[in-house]
């Protein structure tokens, strides 16, 4: 089984929340984008926080890869 599918079926379980921690280059924002890519073709929204530029511009090019569509706001 795939990571993202087992984090997936944690949510449709009706879990709170998954913890998904991986090394660096673990494959976590892919997993997230295939989560994500799931809720927004169900109109639903998602908030993607992160606390880094970098960050940032690692998921907005997994997004924009994955055909999702997004937006960036940074403060």
């Amino acid at each position: 089984m795939t990571i993202s599918l087992e984090v997936s079926q944690h949510y449709q379980a009706g879990l709170q929340g998954v913890l998904l921690r991986c090394p660096t280059g673990g494959g976590k924002t892919r997993t997230a984008s295939f989560i994500v890519q799931k809720y927004t073709t169900s109109d639903r929204q998602v908030l993607w926080l992160v606390d880094q530029e970098e960050l940032l511009d690692q998921a907005a090019m997994t997004f924009a890869e994955s055909g999702i569509e997004h937006q960036l706001v940074c403060s």
